[in-house]
């Protein structure tokens, strides 16, 4: 039934999701098969469009790199950025965030502060221009920062934070700051190299989830055989 294709490509578009973090095609109208091969499609297309905007503001945005592993990390990354951003992870502190080289504003906060809020200012909102911060961020921290947290980029290329958990200024500041600190902090953690007995285990276990796959194929094979042959009465 419809319902049941539209609810099908729903399934599908939360899956792809999950493994593929670009943004996707939100149209269900149709057939669930043609819905999910429109939304692959897009996909695609996106992934595109998104390398030639990096390459035309050194901007990244919209792919979420996967950093579980150091070979998955060096398939976009150099040693030379890997290495610069170990380092930098290793020396980096909250004071050494350029808070001079950040955007500062205050607005009427719809968090704490009862009907203080209607009369001052307190909450708070720092920005920065992501082709800026290459000056003093390495570049794996940008690309990894621009992918996690990209949907805190607008379209001028400003990374935008923002804080009205208190009922102060200072303190909504101070949080902003800390939101980043902690950003940059897990944008520039870069995953170790795995030992030999990880990787026999991870070549195992992948071999027994592909003999498993396999398996499970093979009696679904025989099932669908065995309902053709009752149809057909050939039982031999």
């Amino acid at each position: 039934s419809p319902r049941m294709a539209s609810g099908l490509a729903r399934s599908a578009l939360r899956a792809l999701r999950r493994t593929r973090p670009l943004p996707l095609h939100r149209s269900f109208g149709g057939a669930a098969s043609g819905c999910c091969g429109s939304i692959i499609g897009r996909h695609r297309q996106l992934g595109s469009a998104v390398l030639r905007e990096e390459k035309k503001t050194g901007v990244w945005r919209g792919f979420a790199f996967k950093a579980t592993t150091l070979d998955a990390v060096r398939k976009w990354a150099s040693e030379e950025d890997i290495e610069e951003a170990r380092k930098f992870a290793t020396s980096f502190r909250p004071e050494h965030l350029p808070t001079d080289k950040m955007d500062v504003t205050f607005a009427r906060s719809s968090g704490a502060g009862g009907q203080n809020v209607n009369k001052v200012n307190t909450k708070a909102e720092v920005r920065f221009s992501m082709s800026g911060a290459k000056s003093w961020l390495p570049r794996y921290t940008v690309k990894q920062l621009s992918a996690m947290e990209r949907n805190r980029i607008n379209k001028r290329g400003e990374f935008v934070v923002q804080s009205q958990r208190h009922r102060t200024q200072e303190k909504n500041l101070h949080d902003c700051y800390a939101k980043i600190f902690d950003m940059i902090r897990d944008a520039s953690h870069v995953p170790n190299e795995a030992s030999e007995e990880k990787q026999e285990r991870i070549k195992e276990l992948a071999e027994k989830a592909t003999e498993s796959r396999i398996k499970r194929k093979k009696e679904h094979s025989s099932k669908k055989k065995d309902r053709k042959a009752r149809k057909s009465g050939d039982f031999f």
